[in-house]
């Protein structure tokens, strides 16, 4: 314990920060470009881009599924929707058996989409570093040592909100970086505490095993089945077949009975072709936390509808439901997303500007420890070589998510493990980054002995470095261009997912080249500036 408690806060906000720094922006990396995973999986899978008629989907599915599934045990038909516009059937032949899947058009022709991890690897690095539960440990981890940072952090900036108000990006290096740190985190500061402890909330059961091991002897299923509200009651077998009912017609009985607001995603028919068929549907609201929607069952033969569940549940489960469903935004509409995904982004810049502060509190006295004895590798490496990191994980991170996209443009759509590919791309390209880094530190080290030169050298490196991943961000337009339709195919079908996200593309690019412009500027020479 330090002599005040607000020093030891400081130590511990420093230090607990720092150790934790580039995982933790890598969580909040990945964790902003999943609030748009399933535009990110759609536009990685060209071969889906086609018009879609959204009236006529469940007529189509139902009719290839009675040609290639007639006698499975479970259909399943997703329907296209805003943010996948993308109609998918599949079957179940037997309870036992994993479900086959297909993607089709409005005319019931197979779609063959290439194989892509898309967003979903950016979601499951996410939560979990693509490490199973080892690595949901180390993220869950990096979560606590977040909400100490953050709860820090408000103590040891006691004027944190007046501080807000005074950003002064012209003087000196670390008063500048502290500046952008505490606007940044004040910004962000009610989102970032419930994002970071509703993350912890949803995976209770990883962390706080104990209960679950003396209950249910680790069993989560039946914890979980437990907790969940009732299902539907149970339809007595029969091997009697009968005709299944026209899917559209329930289709339209369960919208028009809708109170409002409710959307359909999925239907799930059991027992099609025979007398004790079932068709389920979910209707989910788009506008609330929790308790608007419902599930509705209808009799496979007649259509009539037979039961409906009311979105309810023991107060356990619709806390953690309703915490899942906040965290994950799975209420929120295409602006209710872009405002999320703004405060993530505000978060990365947080996470990001604290661990550059570190680095430059401490570049003075690295500069005096030379003046004795000069620069060599080995003492540049020592003083400077989290700085050189810092812009070799941060802005190489950005670099290697432009890689991996353009990979899913050249990768050979045929190439056997072109998904793993893809992935293996992404982070051999995000180590090159950071070992260019450290490359450009060991060469240039003569230039680290004042602080004016290292000054110069870390922004020319940071400017390098952003400089890079703005023309692999712009390289994504042309590839996409050349090897599909691009933006031409995206505007005659009226698709505006791609539009979208050909224009975040931009915009990322833009403001990724306007940093490194201002890092390779040369600054003005101030009168009476020491050396």
């Amino acid at each position: 314990m330090l002599s005040t408690f607000r020093q030891s806060m400081t130590w511990l906000h420093t230090w607990c920060g720092l150790v934790v720094g580039w995982v933790l922006f890598a969580i909040f990396f990945s964790g902003t470009l999943a609030v748009f995973r399933h535009e990110i999986d759609y536009w990685m899978a060209p071969e889906l881009h086609v018009a879609m008629d959204t009236d006529s989907a469940v007529t189509v599915g139902q009719q290839v599924l009675q040609q290639v599934a007639p006698t499975a045990t479970r259909w399943v038909i997703d329907l296209p929707t805003n943010r996948t516009p993308v109609l998918r059937v599949r079957w179940q032949a037997d309870p036992k058996q994993r479900f086959q899947s297909r993607s089709i058009d409005s005319a019931g022709h197979d779609l063959a989409p290439r194989e892509t991890r898309g967003g979903s690897m950016i979601y499951r690095f996410h939560y979990g570093l693509l490490l199973g539960t080892t690595g949901m440990w180390i993220v869950g981890g990096m979560a606590m040592a977040m909400l100490v940072a953050l709860v820090s952090g408000v103590i040891i900036h006691a004027k944190i909100f007046r501080e807000f108000f005074t950003f002064r990006p012209t003087r000196p290096a670390p008063r500048a970086w502290l500046d952008a740190h505490t606007v940044s985190s004040v910004a962000v500061l009610p989102f970032a505490l419930m994002i970071t402890y509703s993350g912890l909330v949803i995976w209770w059961f990883i962390w706080l095993p104990g209960g679950l091991d003396l209950a249910y002897g680790g069993e989560r299923a039946a914890l979980f089945r437990d907790m969940a509200p009732a299902g539907f009651s149970r339809v007595a077998p029969s091997k009697e077949q009968a005709p299944l009912a026209d899917l559209s017609q329930i289709l339209q009985q369960a919208k028009e009975a809708a109170p409002g607001g409710l959307a359909i995603a999925t239907v799930v028919v059991t027992a099609p072709g025979m007398a004790n068929a079932q068709v389920e549907m979910t209707r989910i609201s788009e506008n609330a936390l929790w308790g608007a929607g419902d599930r509705l069952r209808f009799d496979g033969v007649s259509g009539v509808l037979s039961e409906r569940l009311p979105e309810q549940g023991a107060p356990a489960f619709v806390a953690h439901r309703v915490i899942r469903i906040l965290h994950e935004l799975k209420f929120a509409g295409p602006w209710l997303r872009w405002v999320f995904f703004a405060m993530a982004a505000v978060s990365c810049a947080m996470i990001a500007t604290g661990t550059v502060l570190w680095g430059s509190k401490r570049r003075v006295k690295h500069v005096k420890s030379f003046a004795a004895g000069g620069v060599t590798r080995r003492g540049a490496m020592a003083a400077f070589g989290v700085d050189a990191m810092n812009a070799g994980v941060i802005a190489g991170l950005c670099t290697a998510t432009g890689v991996y996209f353009i990979a899913n443009r050249l990768l050979p759509v045929t190439m056997t493990g072109r998904a793993d590919t893809e992935v293996t791309i992404f982070f051999v390209s995000w180590l090159c980054c950071a070992c260019a880094a450290i490359v450009y530190l060991m060469m240039l080290h003569r230039r680290f002995a004042t602080l004016d030169g290292a000054q110069t050298m870390l922004r020319r490196l940071w400017g390098l470095q952003w400089a890079f991943a703005a023309a692999v961000a712009l390289a994504i337009l042309p590839l996409d261009a050349i090897t599909t339709a691009g933006i031409s195919g995206a505007i005659a079908r009226g698709d505006l997912i791609v539009l979208s996200f050909l224009a975040s593309v931009v915009v990322a690019a833009i403001a990724m080249a306007w940093v490194a412009y201002m890092g390779l500027r040369p600054l003005p020479v101030l009168r009476g500036r020491r050396s």
